[in-house]
């Protein structure tokens, strides 16, 4: 996947799949290259299934089971890597992580895969560095308190969408 982006909404709803309630994203990124983990509390996977995840073709969702694989290949292109850690009814992280400068890694659009994942029934948090300048932002102080409308607004989506992308670009992103 060369966009992070989509790596991380990909990583992301195979958390959601896997019963994750919480899922933490944070992506750092300055002039020596581009780091993301994505984190969940979902139910986790044993030693095979997670040695299987990385190996193209091999998918437990009847998909592609292309993600992993092509996230471990990009990564390794630029001199990077991935280290996974998963536990059984814990959780998995994923951690990514690219070397050269934020010019050579395309992050795509970070603000409207937030946005996606926002607009669900479960807690998200992203946390971005660039450069040594943080921001931070949570779902779980803004969905409704209504018990039967559970997701944000539109216009708060957008409004969160527009200001991490501003965020990204105003702090040397290289974006699509």
């Amino acid at each position: 996947m060369r966009e992070v982006s989509l790596a991380v909404l990909d990583i992301a709803m195979n958390a959601v799949d896997a019963g994750a309630k919480h899922v933490e994203i944070n992506v750092e990124f300055d002039a020596n290259g581009l780091e993301f983990e994505v984190k969940d509390d979902g139910a986790g996977m044993d030693w095979a299934t997670l040695v299987a995840a990385v190996q193209k073709g091999i998918s437990f969702k009847g998909g592609a089971g292309l993600g992993l694989a092509l996230l471990k290949e990009e990564t390794e292109s630029t001199g990077g890597k991935i280290e996974i850690d998963s536990r059984l009814q814990v959780g998995t992280s994923v951690k990514a992580t690219y070397c050269g400068s934020p010019e050579q890694v395309v992050i795509g659009n970070l603000g409207e895969t937030f946005t996606a994942l926002a607009d669900t029934d479960y807690d998200l948090s992203l946390r971005i560095c660039a450069f040594g300048t943080r921001k931070l932002y949570d779902t779980s102080g803004l969905k409704s308190s209504s018990d039967t409308a559970t997701t944000m607004p539109f216009g708060t989506l957008r409004s969160i969408r527009e200001d991490i992308n501003k965020f990204i670009r105003q702090n040397g992103g290289a974006m699509l």
